[in-house]
């Protein structure tokens, strides 16, 4: 009797899982938004790819590796379209470098210190830090790829300035009352400095 009992609640189990995995599947396959189904899956999976939206964002600031190959550092483009600027290990295809291929992708070390691997740890370098700087935020100012801008700046001038300080704030000093289009740089270094202005 027992045992009859014990294979009742047995089956009723093994129904049980059936059914949540039935359920799993219908929600992984069917009709969720990629966001969903990423959501979803990365909860109960490792190695799930990247986060769709994320792979939107990073293509639409950057190029593809293969046009890396049509492209050459530094040439103007026909049409009159701005030089594009490759960041060496990309235009080199040498991912690894900063993406971890076993893990779809994932960055090798988080943000500074994968960059510091190749580039000057600035906090050392200077005894005022400029706060993006200070706080890690090196994709804030650059773009880990490509830019038509030099320094793969995702912005140039003021309007990359502009994104982070209030204009109206700035031009009430009387020293940047007839700055009109300055470059922010051309006076300020965008890492760090020896004073609290950052002056070059």
């Amino acid at each position: 009797m027992n045992n009859n009992l014990s294979s009742g609640k047995f089956y009723i189990y093994q129904k049980r899982i059936g059914l949540f995995f039935l359920i799993f599947s219908f929600l992984c396959i069917s009709g969720c938004s990629l966001t969903n189904r990423y959501k979803t899956l990365s909860f109960f999976f490792d190695g799930v790819p990247v986060n769709p939206n994320e792979n939107r964002s990073m293509s639409n600031d950057s190029l593809s590796l293969k046009d890396t190959t049509q492209l050459s550092q530094n040439t103007t483009l026909k049409n009159n379209v701005p030089v594009i600027n490759f960041h060496t290990p990309y235009k080199e295809t040498k991912c690894a470098s900063c993406h971890n291929q076993g893990r779809m992708g994932a960055l090798n070390k988080e943000i500074p210190e994968l960059c510091y691997q190749c580039h000057i740890d600035f906090s050392k370098k200077y005894k005022t830090i400029h706060a993006p700087v200070e706080s890690g935020q090196c994709l804030s100012c650059h773009n880990p790829h490509s830019s038509k801008n030099k320094s793969l700046l995702i912005r140039i001038g003021q309007a990359l300035c502009m994104e982070c300080h209030n204009y109206e704030d700035i031009s009430k000093s009387e020293i940047h009352q007839d700055i009109k289009d300055t470059d922010c740089i051309d006076c300020h270094n965008p890492h760090g400095g020896d004073d609290k202005n950052i002056l070059r």
